[in-house]
């Protein structure tokens, strides 16, 4: 009877360890299902992510092609206002040459009709 008692107890030490592993592995398996869990939530975030890096490539796309038209048309805008400040700035220059050109005519009248008076001319 000692020798079946011998064995209960080995066997009972045998299954105690056994328990212990089986909470071990237990413990294992349920941290990689966390981990795999993780892992699947990081792989969805990166499909979402991926979706909107290309929506994201896309817009920047549009605008850099809005940003060459809106350049194109500031040229063109620029050209034309630069071609009107050119004839803005020479009309002055007009005038003056005008004013001078009507003041210098009026000096020579002036003087010829001062001449002519001086001469007799009455």
């Amino acid at each position: 009877m000692q020798q079946y008692e011998s064995i209960a107890h080995d066997n009972k030490t045998a299954i105690a360890n056994l328990s212990g592993i089986i909470k071990g592995i237990d413990q294992r398996v349920t941290a990689l299902e966390n981990a795999n869990n993780v892992l699947v939530d990081v792989q969805k975030s990166l499909v979402g992510l991926t979706a909107e890096l290309k929506f994201n490539g896309e817009k920047i796309v549009d605008l850099k092609d809005m940003i060459k038209q809106n350049n194109s048309d500031n040229k063109a805008q620029h050209d034309e206002l630069s071609s009107r400040s050119t004839v803005l700035e020479s009309k002055p220059g007009k005038r003056w040459e005008s004013i001078v050109g009507s003041v210098v005519l009026i000096l020579i009248t002036a003087g010829i009709t001062y001449l002519l008076s001086t001469m007799g001319l009455k």
